[in-house]
């Protein structure tokens, strides 16, 4: 009795779990070969799947802008202490230190009480507001009517409103009527 198998060996991409057929598959492959990610430190994983934190958002748009952070005054890298981010709950040596250190002073991330919670998962809204914040550092912003672009949608927080009204204009977020 003969045990045979067939298989086919697909590789597509850099990231082993990131399968071809995917919607996001060439969007993730593209960014990856752009530098704009990473995945999973000292793998070749994406984990497509997971929830993305509010450092890793950052830490997209940073590499996005060129991931180098040259700060001098309130920004700067301290031998002892790391990157100063401007936010009391984040370790100047944690691996996104430089990036939030960039994205403060860039006017891209501002963060609530003098904190920036980086390991919560990231919200639609707040990563709207990234991009619109970005967007802005480049010269990409341009105001949207928000009563007009979000209609009668209220599925939004009132202090994210421009921001996610810009994001849904410019077809960044939006499904089926929902924001």
């Amino acid at each position: 009795k003969s045990n045979s198998f067939d298989f086919t060996v697909k590789k597509f991409g850099h990231f082993t779990d990131v399968v071809a057929s995917k919607w996001y598959a060439v969007a993730v492959e593209t960014a990856y070969k752009l530098e704009y990610i990473n995945g999973i430190s000292g793998t070749n994983l994406f984990a497509p799947e997971a929830d993305i934190t509010r450092a890793d958002a950052v830490c997209i748009l940073f590499n996005m802008a060129g991931g180098k952070f040259t700060a001098m005054g309130e920004f700067q890298y301290n031998e002892t202490t790391g990157w100063i981010t401007g936010f009391n709950d984040v370790d100047g040596k944690a691996y996104f230190a430089e990036a939030l250190a960039w994205a403060n002073a860039a006017d891209v991330a501002n963060g609530s009480n003098g904190q920036f919670r980086p390991y919560d998962k990231i919200t639609r809204e707040e990563f709207a507001s990234l991009l619109a914040n970005f967007a802005k550092t480049k010269g990409d912003f341009e105001d949207v009517d928000a009563d007009e672009v979000l209609g009668s949608a209220t599925d939004y927080s009132a202090w994210a409103k421009e921001n996610v009204a810009w994001a849904k204009a410019n077809k960044i977020m939006g499904n089926g009527g929902f924001i």
